[in-house]
């Protein structure tokens, strides 16, 4: 006897992964948004409170003492890089993704099971060794090149193999102008970060030029009126010094060598006879000084190789101005950061070499 199956036939099912591996560049950008700018909002942080509890402390984080590498890098900056990793693994652990990874719909899924914090933050800390070098100069380029030439023919990272799938979706005009925006504010914190912080960088006092008995104000990070170095007659010598920013600052007013003598003139006669093998290594350029013209120029220490009274290599300015016969000239040494990053400084030479006018 012959039976039938008359059941209905059941649909076979099939499961296709729609997602595709995330493009280098998205990855890249996601990455640097991410990384830029909570580093530099970390590293902000950190030499703002610092500065606020410990001066001496805000010294060592911003001030390196280790060579010529701390123009690139600075304490607070590593240490910065440190909280970082934790952080980006603590987002990736509690909601799955991170500010950069976000907009360019970025996911990554871990392979291994396990505490996903733990996976995040040894994730993050190999994304630093092989993705970026730790961030050191030339290396970090040449690592980057390695794992742009992997993803791009899409093979994993080389700290994602075995580990980690990382896939994406195509960037829309939305999300690509999103982030666009986001990566140009992370690299704006990025310049703000690397200034000094301190609110007593910007509280004021009152200062008095006892040659013209001219008034300005001027950064309370220095003693009140400074340390008057020499006073004779119509010419006075003034230093201000603050051992725990790495920073000084000498200030000469005196009677110009001819009363029609000019910016430039004088900047010649200040060449000649600048003390402590000061050598100016740029060309003299105009300093904006609250209404006097005025001159500067960048200048190399010979002598200790450029180590300065705080120990450290030093960077200095040279200013000069000269104004209906008074003459005035000022010095800047700053340790550990060159004087163009430390406002503080040229505001303080701006307001200063105002009172060359009676």
């Amino acid at each position: 006897m012959q039976t039938f199956d008359t059941s209905p036939e059941m649909p076979i099912v099939t499961h296709t992964d729609t997602s595709a591996p995330a493009g280098p560049w998205p990855r890249w950008f996601a990455r640097m948004i991410d990384w830029i700018g909570f580093s530099s909002i970390l590293s902000y942080l950190l030499a703002y409170i610092a500065e606020r509890f410990s001066p001496t402390f805000y010294l060592d984080l911003t001030r390196a003492s280790w060579g010529l590498i701390k123009w690139y890098y600075v304490p607070s900056f590593a240490i910065a890089q440190v909280f970082t990793i934790v952080v980006l693994a603590s987002l990736m652990a509690m909601v799955g993704t991170t500010p950069g990874k976000a907009i360019f719909g970025i996911r990554v899924h871990p392979l291994t099971s396990g505490n996903k914090f733990a996976f995040y933050l040894q994730r993050e800390f190999w994304v630093f060794i092989k993705g970026s070098a730790a961030g050191i100069p030339v290396i970090a380029l040449v690592t980057a090149i390695i794992q742009y030439n992997r993803v791009k023919i899409r093979l994993p990272a080389s700290y994602d193999v075995g580990t980690a799938r990382v896939d994406g979706t195509d960037v829309s005009i939305l999300r690509g102008s999103l982030g666009a925006v986001s990566f140009a504010a992370a690299i704006y914190l990025s310049t703000q970060a690397g200034k000094d912080t301190a609110p007593g960088l910007r509280q004021v006092q009152d200062w008095q030029n006892a040659v013209t008995f001219a008034s300005a104000k001027i950064s309370r990070v220095w003693a009140p009126q400074g340390t008057q170095l020499a006073n004779k007659l119509d010419r006075a010598l003034y230093g201000f010094s603050n051992p725990q920013l790495g920073a000084s600052v000498t200030f000469l007013t005196e009677p110009c060598p001819t009363d029609s003598i000019d910016n430039i003139s004088y900047a010649k006669v200040v060449k000649t006879s600048l003390s402590g093998n000061l050598i100016p290594v740029e060309d003299w350029e105009p300093f904006p000084a609250n209404g006097i013209e005025a001159l500067s120029v960048h200048a190399f220490k010979l002598s200790s190789l450029g180590i300065g009274q705080f120990g450290s290599l030093e960077d200095n300015e040279v200013i000069v101005a000269a104004h209906n016969g008074i003459c005035g000239q000022i010095v800047i040494s700053s340790s550990g950061k060159p004087v163009a990053e430390r406002s503080f400084l040229r505001d303080t030479a701006a307001a200063l070499i105002s009172t060359i006018q009676r």
